[in-house]
């Protein structure tokens, strides 16, 4: 079984006992997911997409974990804010001083060893530290796709410049108009490219799209790294489209 598949209809269960959490696809083609409350692109299947791809996932179930975390720390904050006592005011008995007028200091010389110098020079000899951002989380979808190609026993055949993933080889910038937001771009070119290689659902013939190297599933790899690390396309929309190629991929 696919790690992606998901079991049972989860959102009718949650509509049938819970009226107030009925799913509403708005006119920009977004629904907000009844676990988790993100908003997701849903595409031309509609409601159902959010139901198989994105609802019970990990990404949903993280997203559900850090809302919850959320929540309770702002309750919990509002509670202790309400029974903090508020201290009164003291009336400061300190009188206040002149206000300090500040000077520019001139560019500190070679024997100078005042100080202000040695400090000034000190600080600006210090390296900045940046902060380090976290990876994100669309790069495990990407590390098992590359895993599952790369783990391709050697009886799959490698595959030649007439296999339909073939189309994957060229740069993936060539599919690519920076001109046009990411949803556009789904919409309008790579949508339309996978649907033509890998058939919408079980259409695909695995048997012959499934081949090592180059001209087959490297590319395809390629292909969607660069997407989703380069124009931010979401993880739910490439599962929607290789999620039977995974189940395939799995069983190799």
């Amino acid at each position: 079984m696919s790690i992606y598949t998901h079991k049972g209809s989860l959102i009718e269960s949650i509509q049938s006992t819970v009226p107030e959490l009925a799913l509403v696809l708005d006119a920009a083609g977004y629904a907000t997911c009844p676990d988790c409350g993100t908003r997701i692109k849903c595409g031309p299947a509609g409601l159902k997409n959010l139901e198989k791809h994105h609802c019970g996932t990990a990404t949903c179930q993280t997203a559900r974990a850090k809302r919850d975390k959320n929540a309770k720390m702002k309750k919990n904050g509002l509670i202790l804010s309400f029974l903090k006592p508020t201290p009164a005011p003291v009336p400061s008995a300190i009188s206040r001083s002149a206000p300090v007028h500040s000077y520019r200091l001139g560019p500190a010389t070679a024997n100078d060893t005042s100080p202000t110098a040695s400090t000034l020079g000190s600080r600006a000899s210090s390296p900045v530290i940046q902060p380090v951002l976290p990876e994100p989380i669309t790069e495990g979808f990407i590390s098992d796709l590359g895993k599952l190609v790369k783990s391709l026993p050697s009886s799959i055949p490698k595959a030649s410049e007439l296999n339909k993933l073939a189309i994957f080889r060229a740069e993936p910038r060539s599919f690519d108009d920076p001109a046009i937001d990411t949803d556009e771009l789904w919409e309008t070119s790579l949508n339309k490219v996978l649907k033509a290689t890998l058939g919408w659902g079980k259409e695909g013939n695995m048997e012959e799209l499934i081949r090592r190297g180059k001209w087959g599933l490297d590319g395809l790899v390629n292909f969607v790294t660069y997407f989703m690390r380069e124009r931010g396309v979401s993880e739910e929309l490439f599962r929607g489209k290789l999620n039977y190629l995974f189940e395939e991929l799995e069983k190799r």
